[in-house]
């Protein structure tokens, strides 16, 4: 699907903030909030002021640690999630600047580092009020599955604080956008380039791979540029996987059921509801 936008001669409406899309074979109607469990850049449905910034880092919530997730790994059993908890740094030390975007539950601020305005970073902030014991499980899944997984193609978590209120999630600053607004802006690329971006794209899911991870929720909406483009400088862009909200553990021999994802780059399999395994983000590029 993403190979087909990229060559595509007019990108069809893309799922962006919910509006209906078109397929290459017909039309789909689909509202992305309805398939999400957590916020990315792009989707904009709740309105929410800049949040209190009153960090409690004793604070672990309400569940103290007893919630399992339903995946291969349990963050609360091996005693990480809980250390790393007690040991945040404070948000306090960001500036917070501009909006970046909204999603289903909550913001995303481009923020600077105090007494260092060169580092900067995207937070996003989300609502506990508004979320659902799955969308609670998704936020801890990608933590875990971020702060494990290191490859220069998939977006850095660097931090995360858990409030009486809020999730905050740092991750480094993407200034590129999405590579769904480059597809919208160029409408079709070279050859050459293609294969360039297919290549980052690639390397990051062979990382996964060897982690036994599938992402669920391949799309260009979730594929960020690590910097602007600066003119035909094509072989400096830097694509970026992101939004590991969806993403489980599947290894070689695990499969599952599970409707996850977005419809449009949804494998067969899944759509069916027989069982998959990773190999499905395959069918997303």
């Amino acid at each position: 699907m993403i190979i087909y936008l990229f060559f595509s001669s007019m990108v069809r409406r893309l799922e962006v903030e919910g509006v209906d899309t078109k397929g290459p074979e017909g039309v789909i109607q689909v509202e992305d909030h309805e398939t999400r469990h957590s916020s990315d850049q792009t989707h904009c449905y709740h309105n929410s002021p800049l949040p209190q910034l009153t960090v409690n880092t004793d604070i672990i919530y309400g569940i103290q640690c007893q919630h399992k997730l339903k995946t291969n790994t349990t963050l609360y059993q091996n005693k990480w999630f809980e250390m790393s908890l007690k040991t945040r740094h404070s948000l306090l030390e960001y500036r917070f600047g501009d909006l970046l975007g909204k999603g289903t539950y909550g913001t995303v601020y481009k923020a600077f580092k105090k007494g260092n305005p060169e580092e900067v970073v995207a937070i996003k902030c989300v609502h506990k009020s508004s979320l659902s014991k799955q969308s609670i499980d998704d936020i801890i899944n990608e933590i875990s599955i971020t702060k494990k997984v290191k490859n220069e193609f998939i977006v850095e978590l660097k931090d995360f604080q858990w409030t009486e209120s809020h999730i905050y999630l740092v991750f480094e600053f993407c200034s590129g956008g999405e590579l769904a607004q480059l597809i919208r802006k160029n409408k079709r690329f070279s050859e050459p380039i293609v294969r360039h971006f297919l290549q980052q794209i690639a390397t990051a899911l062979k990382t996964l791979r060897s982690h036994s991870i599938a992402h669920m929720d391949l799309k260009p909406q979730n594929i960020l540029i690590s910097s602007k483009i600066c003119g035909n400088c094509w072989r400096n862009v830097v694509l970026k996987i992101a939004d590991f909200g969806f993403a489980q553990y599947l290894r070689s021999e695990d499969s599952a059921t599970s409707l996850r994802g977005s419809p449009l780059y949804m494998a067969p399999e899944i759509l069916l509801g027989t069982k998959y395994d990773a190999s499905v983000d395959l069918w997303s590029v």
